[in-house]
């Protein structure tokens, strides 16, 4: 789905967003949420998603964490 457009409305993106962490989460993997702000902002003002995407990294224990670009890359770095 194209969020940000009439493509996909905010339940329809939710539930892309929750499958693509729920593999990530499966797979070891990382999963990095880039959204323009504005489109956040008209097409989720009670910023439903970002919630969402807390409280599965919450509920993945030590399986999954939310950090910043610097952490991923200083990880993949240390490993080389």
């Amino acid at each position: 789905p194209v969020y940000g457009s009439e493509m996909a409305d905010l339940n329809e993106f939710k539930k892309a967003i929750r499958l693509a962490i729920d593999w990530t989460i499966e797979h070891n993997a990382v999963f990095d949420f880039l959204c323009h702000p504005y489109c956040l902002l008209v097409e989720d003002p009670q910023h439903e998603t970002l919630k969402m995407i807390c409280a599965i990294a919450k509920a993945a224990d030590t399986r999954a964490e939310i950090v910043t670009m610097d952490k991923i890359a200083d990880s993949i770095h240390s490993t080389n």
